[in-house]
């Protein structure tokens, strides 16, 4: 069910299978897998796997092949027992490297898509990254990276403008995708529907066999103020949540964005519906789990069969069937360690997820984790 390939072509010499790989994916975070590997060759030195990229290749119920690419930030030694040694490698994309470098810059009126391409090409040959953004990239007049990381100062950048990213990957690697709407988010692959069945059907069969829904409690609106120097009055708008919340207390959360924070009124109110889309985010999503072995964290499927989601009709046009895969984790196993020897290859999935059109709420947004004053 699993193979390991070598894209760069710099496999050691030692012959190297996989045995399991546990994969976590989520949108705007980076991927981790850790992948078991067994090897003939108890002394592979563990510098010499540092920095190389390994492609994971998971056979699909259709023959087709999912890839899991990502270079080798963590590699060990775990044991060796009769003739067979067994290393774990932590894998995580070239955006990670990122993490390791940190700088003091100024940006003077560029664009956040141009900060981020010149903050790239820093990087040589390693980033790999597509463009999928609809909306409009204004020059900053000043922009300013202070005492903390290129991937910090770039995840709060494209927070704070409502920007998502997420990896697409295949035999030569991984693609960056930077988007601004998650509407256009790509398919699964291969079929788009995928069944619901709690109990009986075939367990070959690509499938979700545990659905919940759950709501949070969250602020009701979120409110922008400024002052804008060149217009000496106060900015201040308001945007309120599309969720239905029930007889909850209606809270609202304030943030005051600093002198010109917001050009006019509409800016403002532009801000402030980023974050409440960014709040409303964690107070409306589904948990699932199954077999199904096309998912993928920023692609999204139509749910089929499940009692509670009938009624809008198996082709409902409005998209209510229609759930955008927010994170998700895959453990896969080959089973080459099994004492038995017949033990077959598994493959199972945890993941959450969020209808990607709704009448009752606003575009999916990342929550903020890496905000700054800058």
């Amino acid at each position: 069910m699993l193979r390991l390939s070598f894209p760069h072509r710099d496999a050691p010499d030692a012959q190297m299978v996989v045995d399991s790989i546990d994969a976590v994916e989520s949108i705007s975070r980076d991927f981790e897998y850790k992948v078991k590997l067994l090897s003939d060759d108890p002394s592979i030195a563990l510098k010499d796997m540092q920095g190389k990229l390994l492609n994971i290749e998971l056979v699909r119920a259709d023959g087709s092949l999912r890839y899991f690419s990502g270079y080798v930030f963590s590699f060990r030694r775990c044991h060796a027992d009769g003739g067979i040694a067994l290393y774990e490698a932590t894998l995580g994309p070239w955006l990670r490297f990122l993490k390791l470098r940190k700088d003091n810059y100024v940006f003077h009126y560029k664009s956040l898509k141009d900060q981020t391409s010149s903050i790239f090409r820093d990087y040589s040959a390693y980033p790999n990254w597509e463009w999928q953004i609809y909306g409009g990239s204004a020059a900053m007049t000043y922009a300013c990276q202070f005492d903390e990381t290129d991937f910090n100062y770039l995840s709060r950048r494209w927070e704070a403008a409502g920007w998502i990213y997420s990896f697409r990957h295949d035999e030569q690697g991984h693609t960056l995708i930077i988007a601004d709407d998650p509407y256009r988010s790509a398919p699964i692959d291969g079929d788009l529907e995928v069944r619901f069945h709690a109990q009986g059907g075939s367990v070959e069969e690509d499938a979700i066999d545990r659905w919940v829904a759950v709501r949070e409690l969250v602020p009701s609106s979120f409110s922008v103020s400024s002052y804008n120097f060149c217009e000496p009055r106060q900015v201040l708008r308001t945007a309120p949540t599309l969720n239905q919340q029930g007889s909850a207390p209606r809270m609202e959360q304030y943030e005051y964005a600093g002198s010109y924070g917001c050009k006019n009124f509409d800016d403002a109110y532009g801000q402030a519906k980023l974050r409440m889309e960014e709040i409303e985010a964690v107070g409306k999503y589904f948990e699932a789990e199954g077999n199904c072995r096309t998912l993928e964290a920023g692609r999204y499927f139509r749910l089929v069969d499940h009692f509670n989601h009938e009624r809008y009709g198996r082709d409902a046009r409005d998209g209510r069937n229609d759930f955008l895969v927010l994170s998700i984790r895959h453990r896969v196993c080959n089973n080459y360690l099994a004492r038995d020897g017949l033990a077959e290859p598994t493959y199972r999935n945890w993941f959450t997820c969020s209808r990607i059109r709704s009448s009752s709420s606003n575009t999916w947004r990342n929550a903020c984790g890496y905000r700054r004053t800058s």
